[in-house]
């Protein structure tokens, strides 16, 4: 995930202008479900679309059919076909960047659930390989926005379920500098000092994990204004008690 591209046997292909390239975004975000022109304007523009909408929505149609089946002429385009509920693209869902990191985040969770905690890490590293960074970037529609901040959200979640099972497993010295590195971007995410916390903890640096809850403190006290929650601040305790730590982590 990252800029809007289009991949064709091994090649790239450009798909446009930035409006053009949100209507395939709303498109391929709805992959096998026909979306009616009314509604892509909404997607793209917001409540209320210009008056020229639905004439730019069937031109930018027009240019990705071209993009994406050159070789084809007249009405038999097969991948961005008309129906009489709207237009379809139809593609497999795992030719979609963000259905294929959705899909293995489920199969993450269920191989957590099932006790297969290496599986579950295989799949979250295969999830977080497909960022190259923030998703339908230079797309300003709401639909662009609303999908970026929940995408970007279950990025953060699957980063620190990926850092939890690395924690279990014993492997703390790269979990510290990956959480610190992320908590740069995202510090005021709990769950990330908490997860920096336990690895400095577990890599016997006590008193860095318990500096690492000052930080933490100050961090949301400033910017929010807010006490950190009650599983930071438990967590807190329990190294300030390093026996009562070590019994429990184990």
């Amino acid at each position: 995930m990252g800029l809007i591209e289009v991949r064709q046997e091994n090649r790239r292909i450009h798909a446009g202008p930035n409006r053009q390239k949100e209507l395939l975004a709303a498109l391929a975000l709805r992959c096998g479900t026909p979306v009616n022109t009314g509604q892509i304007a909404v997607d793209m523009w917001g409540a209320t679309p210009p008056e020229t909408s639905e004439n730019l929505v069937h031109t930018y149609v027009a240019r990705l059919r071209r993009l994406l089946e050159p070789s084809v002429r007249g009405r038999r385009f097969t991948m961005l076909r008309s129906t009489p509920a709207g237009y379809l693209l139809d593609v497999d869902a795992t030719a979609v960047d963000a259905h294929r990191f959705k899909r293995l985040l489920d199969d993450a969770e269920l191989a957590r659930r099932h006790g297969r905690p290496a599986e579950a890490s295989r799949l979250l590293n295969a999830a977080l390989a497909l960022w190259r960074g923030d998703p339908l970037v230079g797309m300003t529609g709401p639909l662009a926005a609303a999908e970026r901040d929940r995408l970007c959200e279950l990025r953060l979640d699957a980063f620190e379920d990926l850092m939890e099972l690395r924690l279990t497993s014993g492997d703390c010295h790269h979990t510290v500098s990956e959480v610190r590195q992320m908590l740069a971007g995202h510090p005021l995410r709990e769950r990330l000092w908490e997860l920096l916390m336990r690895a400095l903890a577990l890599s016997s640096r006590r008193a860095e994990a318990l500096i690492a809850f000052r930080e933490a403190r100050s961090t949301l006290v400033d910017q929010v204004g807010i006490e950190p929650g009650a599983s930071l601040r438990r967590l807190h305790e329990q190294l300030l008690n390093a026996e009562s730590f070590v019994s429990d982590a184990a």
